[in-house]
């Protein structure tokens, strides 16, 4: 979870960590980045274990839910479509591309004929250069399919076909990756806010950001070590 766990006294990463007890035993665990480096938050390591499981446990319950897909899926379908709805801006780059190539071989066709100066051959690298950062951009405007809501639906509801997979390290990482934007370690309770709406990173104490992407507060949430 690093990259989407942050504590919420001083809203700093939270990363991975382990130690070793006086019995030999490693113990592993999420602690606060600025409190390990600058000593300047107080929020207690949490137990990677302990917060892995409760974070899929709550996600499973809460949005593996047949009319939580079915909203998903809706608004995927929507984000999809929109995506690839640039046929606008492909056809401005391919008459750009047009003319580019035009003027090249204008130049060309100069250079044969021995008409060369100074000038010609700053033209010529331009138009080069030109035509290279168009169809680059062309490259990144290539389609990819359209997925419908039935094929989204289909493959979040995989997730629910896994759920006896759902101790498997490979199946926790899948949902997280997936479903959660972040989440915030209090020191009496979690917020989790997920990607429904946007997947900018959640900000600390938005509360119209975590309404909007659906959060979950719960009590609780500061199991230490």
């Amino acid at each position: 979870m690093t990259g989407k766990a942050y504590c919420g006294k001083c809203g700093a990463g939270l990363r991975g960590d382990g130690g070793t007890s006086k019995t030999g035993e490693t113990h592993y665990y999420y602690a606060c980045s600025s409190r390990k480096r600058y000593k300047n938050c107080d929020l207690k390591n949490v137990k990677k274990k302990w917060l892995e499981s409760m974070v899929v446990d709550v996600t499973a319950k809460n949005i593996l839910q047949d009319d939580v897909i079915d909203i998903i899926a809706t608004r995927c379908e929507k984000l999809s479509i929109a995506e690839h709805d640039n046929q606008a801006q492909r056809n401005i780059l391919t008459s750009q591309l047009a003319s580019v190539n035009k003027s090249l071989s204008n130049i060309i066709k100069a250079i044969e004929e021995g008409i060369i100066t100074s000038t010609t051959k700053q033209r010529l690298n331009e138009l080069e250069e030109q035509k290279a950062q168009l169809e680059s951009e062309m490259t990144e405007q290539i389609v990819q399919p359209t997925l419908s809501k039935k094929q989204i639906a289909y493959m979040l509801t995989q997730f629910k076909a896994d759920e006896a997979a759902e101790l498997t390290e490979e199946y926790r990482k899948d949902l997280i990756e997936c479903f959660v934007n972040s989440v915030y370690v209090f020191g009496d309770k979690l917020i989790i806010t997920y990607n429904l709406l946007q997947k900018e990173k959640a900000e600390l104490f938005s509360i119209e950001y975590a309404l909007n992407s659906s959060a979950l507060i719960l009590s609780g949430g500061g199991e230490g070590n």
